[in-house]
């Protein structure tokens, strides 16, 4: 049997809301079967108060005592229910069960006591004729025991333990089964006590009913829990439990019919018995087959994707290791890693990013080499085996083609998913002899991927360990500076190259530790974002800049925006609208005043949904720019839907202006796309006067670097404004 994309149990929310409700319907038809009864006898209507003709009847003290066990229970409910409503409830609820518990208790001491206490008959005098003289209308002592258990579980789910009130109706439930067993088969001894009294046939349906009620009320609870686990352990009592009850029910009945008829006397009997047990074992065994096949597909693979799992993953890679040990072959490890995969589930929610994962996992399948094995490691992480290998060249190629692979969007409902990956590659026996340090040497080369920006791989190098430790070391510095609040705001300059004036500044952030120096945003930045730290940081870098802004602005030095970088977790940040509009009216700032920096990367991350952000945001009248143009993988079409007013050569392409004429064509092309797309484009990391006059010449519109002004503390950046406010807001051109 292939089991392929399976889901796990499908034991959900609703499914246990269905199951409560079911219970209580169980307790409808307990009262319906009591209620029958009682009008039986007071009709004088045989079936009804013994459900077959010629069978014993069900007393009028049970049908009483079942009818207020059924609306007890109908009347219990869970502590979600507060207030008067749920008060009312549990006293009568609890009440009626007392009374249960007085019945089932008074009629069992006259049982095991040969007491005489004429309840059965003070109850329903005018019926006192037609019942048994010997019980006098007695309850049978097992049904008397099953409402005193159908009260201790009353009281124990009121009590909240589960656990022991399952068990109690549990106990209900087989004594019931005994009793209906003995009609099922004729066996008398199951169900009565000689002349004194007997369990009737009703009676014995309604206590497995009422029974079934109490172990379905809380599915998520106790011992039934079991049913709706999702492990091997679950699957296989869900599978099992219907054998269980029903084979030893059917060979039973099978080996009393055949004594009866008398077929165990001649040699046809005993092998028509011996093919019928034989019949009833080849179905059980084929049965747990199924079950075993199912349960290890559970333990071995994972639900979501239907690749095989990590377990299954370190077991078959213990078992390559020692083939290829014995063979002197070797043996390449990629450990795979989705970049920023958390924003897709903190956005657009863990249903379409399990949807992602699934895909994702098909596609790498359909790269796997045979006699290769990928699994999904957990969460978004996958990892592939190549056994059997010449090289590192083809662990290498392998991660390669996966990269490219991966590049190409993924189409999702509505959505149109850019993604990447980082991927770390490590070989046996070279970077490990044993399961544990070749997943860490591979897990050290993924982080060292990440670390060098993602959409990467590295193979794993002993420079990677000291590294690592020194990445943990930053990542804890970095969150108590966000606590003792180390970071400060420099500000840079945007020059006009038509007019020479100032049209903005942006807002830089810089990091002054006193265990660590100075480090540079490059340095740390991408920790934060791995972390989510960037979040925190990116708040306060906007707040402050909004604040700044206000100083500057009432003190008439600021007529320019200032810019501020947004990374991709703040781009899609549901509440990012709602941020913004609060620090606009808290600091009293126009939005022209405010100027939002994304990254191409960013955009391209989900087009669709950073099509309607940007739209939102301009309706502020905030303006965009996309910054560190060039350095992804955008499409012009898209490019061509965002509402965006500026365009930032980043300065990659700048820095080698002077002598490449591939930067020079590079720089070029963006000018005169960002102009035919109606931007202004500005080059940033312009620091030579020859890039300078190329710029000019090409028709950049802005510049910005440290040929004009390097960043700038708030105090020295106020000085400035100051400087530029006394020359009418021009700025000294450096080729003037």
């Amino acid at each position: 049997m292939s089991i392929r994309f399976q889901g796990l149990a499908p034991y959900r929310q609703e499914i246990h809301s269905g199951l409560k409700h079911f219970s209580r319907h169980l307790c409808l038809i307990v009262i319906v079967i009591a209620v029958g009864v009682l009008v039986g006898w007071g009709s004088a209507i045989p079936w009804l108060k013994s459900g077959l003709p010629g069978l014993p009847a069900m007393t009028p003290n049970t049908a009483l005592g079942l009818l207020l066990a059924g609306v007890a229970f109908w009347l219990e409910t869970d502590k979600q229910s507060q207030g008067r409503r749920y008060a009312w409830q549990t006293s009568f609820s609890l009440g009626l069960a007392l009374v249960c518990l007085g019945l089932g208790s008074v009629n069992l001491l006259e049982f095991f006591l040969h007491w005489d206490t004429g309840l059965g008959e003070r109850l329903f005098p005018q019926w006192a004729a037609q019942v048994n003289p010997v019980s006098r209308g007695r309850l049978a002592p097992n049904t008397a025991l099953n409402f005193i258990l159908f009260s201790g579980s009353m009281w124990l789910l009121y009590r909240r333990q589960y656990h022991r009130a399952q068990v109690m109706a549990l106990g209900m439930f087989y004594i019931a089964l005994v009793g209906f067993l003995g009609y099922l088969y004729d066996v008398e001894p199951l169900y009565g006590l000689g002349s004194y009294s007997t369990m009737s046939l009703p009676t014995s349906g309604a206590f497995l009913l009422l029974a079934l009620a109490v172990l379905l009320r809380y599915p998520d609870r106790g011992i039934v829990a079991i049913l709706k686990a999702d492990h091997a352990g679950g699957a296989l009592v869900r599978r099992l439990v219907l054998a269980v009850g029903l084979v030893p029910i059917t060979l039973c009945g099978l080996i009393l019919m055949g004594q009866r008829q008398g077929l165990y006397s001649s040699d046809f009997g005993v092998v028509l018995l011996c093919v019928s047990v034989v019949l009833m074992l080849s179905l059980v065994t084929w049965w747990s087959g199924q079950v075993l096949e199912q349960s290890d597909y559970y333990v071995s693979f994972d639900t979501l994707t239907g690749l095989p799992n990590r377990r299954r993953f370190e077991q078959q890679l213990s078992q390559w290791m020692g083939y290829c040990r014995q063979h002197n072959h070797l043996l390449c490890v990629l450990f795979l890693d989705i970049d920023r995969f958390k924003y897709i589930n903190d956005v657009l929610g863990h249903d379409l990013g399990d949807t992602l994962l699934v895909h994702i996992g098909q596609r790498l399948q359909q790269l796997t080499p045979q006699g290769s094995l990928l699994a999904r490691w957990g969460g978004d992480e996958f990892i592939l085996l190549l056994p059997r290998i010449h090289d590192l060249a083809a662990g290498v190629a392998m991660a390669e083609v996966i990269l490219a692979s991966l590049k190409l969007p993924f189409q999702l409902q509505t959505h149109n998913l850019n993604i990447s990956a980082s991927l770390g590659v490590a070989i046996f026996p070279e970077d490990g002899e044993d399961l544990r340090a070749l997943l860490q040497k591979a897990d050290l080369a993924l982080f060292e991927a990440k670390s060098q920006g993602r959409n990467t791989y590295q193979v794993y190098s002993q420079v990677f360990s000291e590294r690592v430790r020194a990445t943990l070391q930053l990542e804890n510095a970095l969150i108590k500076a966000l606590e003792q609040e180390e970071f400060s705001l420099y500000y840079q300059p945007k020059i006009s190259l038509a007019t020479g004036q100032v049209t903005g500044l942006e807002a830089l952030l810089r990091w002054d530790s006193p265990e660590l120096g100075r480090l540079s945003p490059g340095h740390f930045i991408p920790i934060a974002e791995e972390t989510g730290l960037i979040v925190t940081m990116g708040a306060w870098v906007l707040r402050e800049s909004c604040r700044q802004s206000q100083v500057w602005r009432r003190a008439g030095l600021l007529s320019v925006p200032i810019a501020v970088n947004l990374s991709v977790l703040q781009l899609y940040q549901a509440d990012l609208l709602a941020q913004l509009e609060q620090l606009l009216a808290t600091f009293d700032l126009p939005p022209s005043l405010l100027e939002l920096e994304i990254t191409e990367t960013a955009a391209m991350q989900d087009v669709d949904y950073a099509q309607a952000r940007l739209h939102q945001l301009t309706d502020l009248g905030l303006s965009l720019s996309l910054d560190d143009f060039g350095t992804g993988f955008s499409s012009l079409a898209y490019l061509s839907r965002f509402p965006l007013k500026v365009l930032k050569i980043d300065r990659a392409f700048i820095a080698p202006l002077s002598t490449s004429p591939t930067a020079q064509a590079i720089a070029r092309s963006i000018i005169e796309l960002g102009h035919g797309l109606g931007m202004r484009v500005l080059a940033e990391g312009v620091e030579t006067d020859d890039q300078l006059a190329y710029l000019r010449a090409i028709g950049c519109d802005e510049v910005q670097g440290y040929l004009f002004q390097p960043p700038m503390p708030a105090i020295q950046a106020e000085e400035f404004l100051q400087r530029v406010a006394q020359a009418q807001g021009m700025y000294e051109d450096p080729l003037s």
